[in-house]
């Protein structure tokens, strides 16, 4: 009984390394499948897709999907102005002290 402890061990050391093995070599196979299909690679996030030439593939919108952005950009962009109007934007940054020049500065410009 002893005799058959050590080969037991043996043969699962042996079964969890080729375990590890072929784990190793799904995810490869599956990177690469998502590659070649323009998919993302787990933990990569989302990458845009590729023609044949590298070069990237346009989003295809359709019309009322460019129509409903072109809104929400417009409505976007109203209410900035509106609130810019009304002060609650800082104007500090806008209103800048005029720079004198250097008579340096004026010389070598002359």
């Amino acid at each position: 009984m002893r005799d058959i402890v050590p080969a037991i061990r043996e043969a699962l050391q042996e079964l969890v390394a080729e375990r590890d093995r072929v784990t190793a070599r799904i995810e490869t196979l599956e990177a690469a499948l998502a590659a070649l299909e323009g998919g993302s690679t787990p933990g990569r996030g989302r990458r845009r897709q590729t023609v044949a030439g590298g070069e990237r593939k346009k989003p295809n919108w359709s019309p009322a999907a460019k129509e409903a952005a072109r809104l929400r950009m417009k409505k976007y962009w109203a209410d900035r102005k509106k609130a810019e109007g009304n002060g609650s934007k800082k104007t500090a940054s806008k209103t800048r002290k005029p720079t004198t020049k250097s008579k340096a500065g004026s010389a070598a410009a002359s």
